[in-house]
């Protein structure tokens, strides 16, 4: 978490630094690092993470830990051919300079073991380091970059980040993952981990696909100021769904684990839709009463016009993260393939849905195609595991609750903003009112928040 907090200083001092046109190429850049390396994540990590969470054996895990490693590390040199390409057919100019010197940090990316600590509910070390490489990011943006012409500095500082913090991983997995040997190498086991790994690949690549597509479909059909308005607002979001999406993370190997074992565990899955449920909406609705003053302090009068972008991703977030809780959630009882089937379906929606939408409403239109989009799939993710007796976390009585505090939360920062208050003290005042009201009225119980502080 404050990792995420660091991230999100150095991203404002960025963009106020560059400026809202070359902070949307800046942006652009990153993402077209990002999407050509999508296929290190076509589920291999998460296969691994259910097989070791299952397996008795500790050579064993390491072995499956190995096969993960080899096979992202291939998958990811296919994606970067595609960059290479990508790079070479980009013209002159801001982003052809980030991606060039971002791609810098390809390697490290191909050979990242951070999710080897999770599938070990092992959270302590990556923690640390993912903080330290945050710190580092941070200090170099805010000491470095002072203008425009500062951005090759700034993609410097991102693949600097990235390698440090991979080489610090690999410095603590080598007790956790095997390369050596022969299991590891077999050919027909690295078959069959591929094999398995499909569906929940193609859901995986279908949901990172359709989380940024936005911002790549707006520097196509709209305008690099429009992705610089996107992008201040979405980097705000990835701030605050940071602890919820850590918390979601951590329930895939707890359940292969209890389902291993034959517990009986519906009531604990309840139990976490609850808690996920519970943050994701009071992100969203405290997000509400502070965007555009979250806009105004952290990225100055220019981004302004990102406010309502803000607003609206802010409550599409709520749905990403339970999205992403439900679906480990399938993951884990081995619901691949229909998993799979819903996060396709909700890609082709996004972008059939910005294609219509940018040309007509810009930002703001890609925005509200992202909220309908993944109410479609989190709706999809409760049908898909009805029969586990899940949505009955939603109990009547609960969800009165929960919009009681809701309420209490929102009503008690009116009077801040009316004060025009600064953004920390807003935040305070929502974050303690959501805490109080939700322990007094047994919304949240106090294990799991100290569990999910814990994990931060």
């Amino acid at each position: 978490m404050i990792g995420s907090l660091l991230a999100l200083v150095a991203t404002a001092h960025l963009a106020r630094s560059l400026g809202v046109e070359v902070f949307g190429a800046f942006n652009l850049g990153r993402t077209i690092v990002e999407y050509a390396l999508i296929p290190i994540s076509f589920g291999f990590s998460e296969i691994a993470s259910r097989a070791i969470a299952s397996s008795g054996s500790a050579a064993e895990q390491r072995m499956i830990a190995g096969r993960a490693v080899v096979l992202r590390a291939g998958a990811g040199m296919l994606g970067a051919a595609v960059l290479a390409v990508t790079i070479a057919m980009l013209s002159d100019g801001p982003i052809r300079t980030v991606t060039l010197v971002v791609a810098l940090s390809v390697p490290f990316q191909l050979t990242s073991v951070d999710w080897v600590f999770t599938a070990y509910e092992n959270q302590r070390w990556p923690s640390f380091v993912r903080t330290l490489g945050r710190c580092l990011y941070a200090l170099l943006i805010i000491v470095l970059v002072r203008n425009r012409q500062h951005v090759v500095l700034a993609a410097g500082a991102l693949a600097l980040e990235v390698a440090v913090v991979n080489v610090l991983l690999w410095f603590r997995a080598r007790s956790l993952v095997s390369l050596t040997g022969q299991s590891v190498w077999d050919f027909r086991r690295l078959q069959q981990h591929l094999l398995a790994a499909i569906p929940v690949g193609i859901g995986g690549l279908a949901g990172r696909f359709k989380t940024s597509v936005d911002l790549l479909m707006l520097g196509v059909l709209a305008t690099s100021l429009a992705v610089g308005y996107y992008a201040a607002a979405y980097r705000v979001v990835l701030f605050v769904n940071a602890l919820a999406n850590l918390y979601a993370a951590v329930l895939l190997p707890r359940i292969s684990r209890s389902q291993a074992r034959g517990d009986d565990f519906a009531e604990a899955l309840r139990s976490n839709l609850r808690m996920t449920t519970a943050l994701t909406a009071a992100l969203a609705v405290g997000g509400l009463a502070v965007a555009k003053t979250a806009v105004l302090t952290l990225f100055g009068r220019a981004y302004l016009p990102a406010t309502a972008v803000l607003a609206l991703l802010l409550v599409a977030s709520g749905l990403i993260v339970t999205s992403a809780a439900l679906g480990n959630v399938g993951i884990a009882l081995g619901r691949t393939r229909r998993y799979a089937r819903i996060m396709s379906a909700g890609a082709l929606i996004n972008i059939v849905g910005n294609l219509i939408a940018i040309p007509l409403a810009g930002m703001y239109g890609a925005a509200v195609v992202t909220l309908v989009t993944e109410a479609i799939i989190c709706g999809s993710l409760l049908l898909l595991l009805r029969d586990t007796g899940i949505t009955a976390a939603y109990r009547r009585g609960w969800v009165l609750r929960l919009a009681v505090v809701l309420a209490g939360m929102y009503l008690a920062m009116l009077p801040v903003a009316g004060l025009n208050a600064s953004l920390w003290v807003m935040v305070s005042v929502g974050g303690g009112s959501f805490l109080g009201l939700s322990l007094a009225l047994r919304v949240l119980p106090l294990t799991q928040l100290r569990r999910v502080l814990g994990a931060a």
